[in-house]
């Protein structure tokens, strides 16, 4: 099963005092070629980064992965889960939507470190990936 990997996991990494475990989960999920990468969150990654040498380093790493393919269907779940959870009184985030939305078209989970992903899957019914971490 292929999954979804989302901004925090990435940029859990790519700190300098990189989380170990979440990096060794990450380079299985490469290794496998499980490793799935959203367009908005290769966005989301680099947007956050201030320095241009940097920027270009983890856009080349980031360029291993394509896109997950968007259509325009994906953006109308994205919004019809947004209301669903919106009237379960958890205001979620566009982008969170669909991220949601493109897992469950590509029957793929999400891994992610963000809690608010949580209360989705409980809602919506998308599989979050979720490894032991110690």
């Amino acid at each position: 099963m292929k999954v979804l990997v989302d901004t925090p996991v990435w940029a859990a990494a790519y700190r300098r005092s990189a989380d170990v475990e979440i990096v060794d989960l990450l380079r299985e999920l490469i290794a496998d070629g499980r490793c799935a990468l959203p367009g908005v969150v290769r966005q989301e990654v680099l947007q956050g980064i201030r320095s241009a040498q940097q920027f270009e380093l983890v856009r080349r790493d980031l360029d291993e992965f394509p896109d997950v393919e968007t259509w325009a269907s994906d953006h109308v779940r994205a919004a019809q889960m947004f209301n669903r959870c919106k009237s379960r009184g958890i205001a979620p985030a566009t982008i969170d939507m669909l991220i949601c939305s493109l897992s469950e078209r590509h029957k793929a989970a999400i891994f992610t470190l963000d809690r608010d992903f949580d209360r989705y899957a409980r809602v919506l019914g998308v599989k979050l990936y979720r490894p032991s971490l110690h």
